[in-house]
This record gives structure tokens, C-alpha cells and sequence, in this order.
């Protein structure tokens, strides 16, 4: 997607991206996070990359596409933080392939990001539009 301009950048996300470095969990689907290219669109389109997934074979079923068996869902950065790890994702090796997956205290934040949001328990204002990782991992 990224050499055929459908995306500009991406990374793993998510509860499959922390079994890349802790121990295994259940989960259901395979979050992506995508920085889309520039659009003077005042509405964030995924028909893009529904349109590329198609070409290739993989049918999107509700907000999923199952790509080999997974549902794999594909989410805009959304957010100052999910630029930053989405920046900082780092090169792993999944069956010979090379998958970028975002930082351990990138994925820390962005739970402790969903938590607050949600009305949860958090103690750090994650929600905010300018969120670095840092500031979600202060306590406040």
C-alpha cells in the first residue's frame, strides 16, 4: 500500500502489536494504524485502501477485512500520539516479513489513551488532542 500511494506510512497496533513483546493474549482482529496522504477533503475516506485490499482478494466485512483468515481493521491516526508511534514504530519479522509494530510505551499510552477516554479509571488526561507519549505516561 505505502509503494502504491494508498497509504504514507503505518504501523501495527493493539493487543497483536504487544505479542510482539510480551507475553501472548487473546484478541480478535489486527488494528493498523495509517497515516493517510493529503486530502482537501473535509471527510476521512478508507475507500482507498478498501479499494486496494479488493484488487488483491480480501473483502471487507463490517469494519474489518479478513486478510488470510484475520479481520484486520485499518484506523486514520486520529491523533497527535497515534502519529507519534505510528513515527516511531519499529521493523519486526513475522514469517519473513517485515511488519512495523509501534513501540511498547506507545502502546501503553495509546490503552491508557482509550482507557480515559472511555470514562475509565485513567489518572491521565490522554484524551486531549495534543497528547505526547510522555504526558500519558505521567500521572497527573
Amino acid at each position: 500500500m505505502r509503494s502504491d500511494g494508498v497509504i504514507e506510512d503505518y504501523a501495527l497496533g493493539g493487543a497483536m502489536a504487544v505479542l510482539f513483546y510480551a507475553e501472548p493474549t487473546r484478541t480478535y482482529d489486527l488494528d493498523v494504524f495509517v497515516i493517510l496522504p493529503a486530502s482537501d477533503q473535509p471527510i476521512v475516506s478508507l475507500t482507498p485502501i478498501y479499494a486496494w485490499l479488493r484488487a488483491r482478494g480480501f473483502e471487507a466485512h463490517a469494519e474489518h477485512v479478513l486478510i488470510h483468515g484475520v479481520p484486520v481493521q485499518f484506523m486514520p491516526a486520529y491523533n497527535e500520539l497515534v502519529e507519534e508511534a505510528i513515527a516511531a514504530a519499529r521493523d519486526h519479522d513475522y514469517d519473513d516479513v517485515t511488519v512495523r509494530v509501534c513501540p511498547p510505551e506507545h502502546l501503553i499510552a495509546l490503552a491508557l489513551q482509550a482507557v480515559a477516554a472511555s470514562g475509565g479509571s485513567g489518572r491521565t488526561n490522554c484524551s486531549r488532542r495534543r497528547t505526547s507519549t510522555a504526558h500519558c505516561l505521567t500521572r497527573s
